[in-house]
């Protein structure tokens, strides 16, 4: 069942720019005619390197050791490479043209379902003009795609592939016509397509959409596919988390582009400049477009005004700024760049300028699911932690997808690759799934809060954080009430189950703000003691808080 879908993930179109790599052709052409005597082993160890810091899926705490007094780690180490799932955006890419009867178009379209495959076999057809102006004279009310003009276009939808299918299967199956139905197949656009047609990439996306994922699957499928030798042109990957890069700013916006720079360089030098010599050649590459430069987390710069010699900035705006400068500097070079859709919306400022495509990664469908869980089960057997045989582990993964599909509650969390992947966890660590909604949502926040990595891509910062200073930046100084970003992406990330306005407090002392389980199991953000002035905003909680605990607006 599950093999269908299984299929392959390969990188899409053509990502130009100088022919790099690890053979001696593409060595002479990296560092120039005479290359040093260690470029090759140099070039070979910076890609080494990128493979070991992102090769692996990045689960932090979710990785750590159970309560039991076994210290058995959670879940054995996960490729990357070996379970990445496509993610698609909120465009549709032009395919083949059509001529068919209803009830072959119907057949066709019941082979590309969402549902049941992944996102490189969907396939929802557009009818042209002609088709649906016969099909309107005939009395027919269908909202049935329109094949635009000029189809060599990618077509911006803003809606989810799995919904754009069914909206069409139904339209389609309820109309009666004899004559045949002409158009063009279109099929989603694939994150890897976006990224391989567009040299100026903005990858927006909910929290746990997979916008990091997506970055590190790049860099690492391609300093592999270099370290493999081949003769594919390839550019080399570099991977900068831009929270690490906001940390490292000074008071002077002047000197943002270099911050930018040394930290990009920083992986390539290695530690203590063991690879100092690659630093000119890189610097080069950049220049010549021999560069894929992934820059992951523009939101996690902090979006508050601060004091600088230009005046108050904020550091997520002197970054967006730094970003263009270096654009201007290396036109050869692929840029993309990562950011919630919310952050990047709110101010201009912020956003990198109309050269730029901006594309949105949609939420899973189950087609990817059906994917993602199997590949999950079969990358846990090869480790000597292993918790179940091959046998076993594909026994529990098939028990599972037949638990998400059939239980709406869980099939709905599905469409987030992050709560996907805790709830594999939860089922690989032996727990029974809860029946009630809001035990799912116990369960999924004690993983979140509990054991989630404070650090999500600034994973050089290693420093312990309270739970108060990952979720509440007004725990740290920052004015930003309780229901800032972070606490809402939390909630939001649990479950959506009730959108009720109330009135949180901003809490200015150093105390961390709690997360407190009330009876009727009922969860709400708590304000601390200290707490002075408060602020209305929209947020995600799974029962309407009583007045002795916040205000109701």
């Amino acid at each position: 069942m599950y093999n269908e879908t299984r299929g392959e993930t390969r990188v899409d179109g053509t990502l130009y720019g100088a022919a790099v790599g690890v053979n001696q052709g593409a060595v002479q052409l990296f560092f120039g005619a005479q290359p040093p005597a260690d470029g090759k082993e140099l070039l070979d160890s910076y890609l080494r390197s990128l493979i070991a810091d992102h090769g692996r899926l990045r689960l932090g705490k979710l990785l750590g050791k159970d309560q039991s007094g076994r210290e058995q780690a959670t879940m054995p180490p996960i490729s990357l490479l070996k379970v990445f799932t496509s993610l698609t955006t909120d465009a549709l890419l032009p395919a083949e043209q059509f001529t068919l009867a209803q009830k072959e178009l119907l057949a066709h379209m019941r082979e590309t379902d969402p549902a049941a495959v992944l996102p490189e076999k969907v396939r929802a057809p557009a009818l042209d003009r002609s088709t649906l102006r016969a099909l309107l004279s005939d009395g027919h009310a269908v909202a049935v795609l329109e094949a635009p003009v000029g189809e060599a276009r990618a077509w911006i939808t803003g809606r989810p592939p799995d919904q754009i299918w069914q909206s069409v299967w139904r339209d389609l199956e309820r109309i009666r016509l004899s004559e045949p139905l002409r158009g063009r197949w279109y099929r989603p656009e694939q994150a890897l397509d976006a990224l391989a047609a567009h040299p100026r990439l903005v990858l927006l996306g909910s929290p746990g959409a997979g916008k990091s994922t997506v970055l590190r699957y790049l860099a690492v499928q391609t300093a592999e596919e270099l370290l493999s030798g081949g003769e594919k042109p390839l550019p080399i990957p570099f991977f900068c988390p831009l929270g690490l890069v906001a940390q490292r700013l000074s008071n002077d916006p002047e000197d943002d582009v270099e911050v930018l720079i040394d930290t990009l360089l920083g992986p390539a030098l290695g530690p203590a400049g063991l690879r100092a010599g690659l630093r000119e050649a890189v610097l080069q590459a950049w220049r010549r477009g021999g560069a894929l430069i992934c820059l992951d987390g523009l939101d996690e710069a902090p979006g508050t005004p601060e004091a600088t010699t230009r005046g108050r900035r904020s550091r997520r705006e002197r970054i967006a700024e730094a970003i263009r400068r270096l654009d201007r500097q290396i036109d050869g070079s692929r840029l993309v760049v990562t950011c919630r859709t919310r952050p990047y919306e709110q101010d201009p400022a912020w956003q990198l300028g109309d050269d730029w495509t901006a594309r949105r990664l949609q939420p899973f469908a189950f087609g990817q699911v059906r994917h993602f869980v199997p590949a999950w089960y079969a990358e846990t057997c090869g480790s000597p932690q292993a918790l179940y045989t091959p046998a076993e582990a594909g026994k529990r993964a098939e028990r599972l997808l037949e638990v998400l599909e059939q239980r709406e509650v869980l099939r709905e969390l599905t469409a987030s690759p992050l709560l996907l992947t805790m709830l594999v966890l939860l089922d690989y660590n032996k727990k029974e799934m809860p029946e009630k909604r809001v035990d799912v949502y116990e369960e999924l926040v004690k993983l979140l809060l509990d054991r989630w990595e404070g650090v999500r891509s600034s994973d050089v910062d290693r420093r312990r954080q309270s739970i108060g200073e990952r979720l509440a930046p007004c725990c740290t100084g920052s004015p930003s009430p309780l229901t800032s970003s972070r606490w809402m992406d939390a909630a939001y990330s649990a479950g959506r189950c009730s959108a009720t306005p109330w009135t949180t407090f901003s809490a200015r002392s150093s105390t961390p703000p709690t997360l407190v389980r009330y009876p009727a199991r009922r969860w709400c953000v708590e304000a601390t003691a200290s707490s002075t002035s408060c602020a209305r905003r929209q947020a995600w909680c799974w029962r309407r808080p009583t007045r002795s605990m916040c205000c109701p607006t």
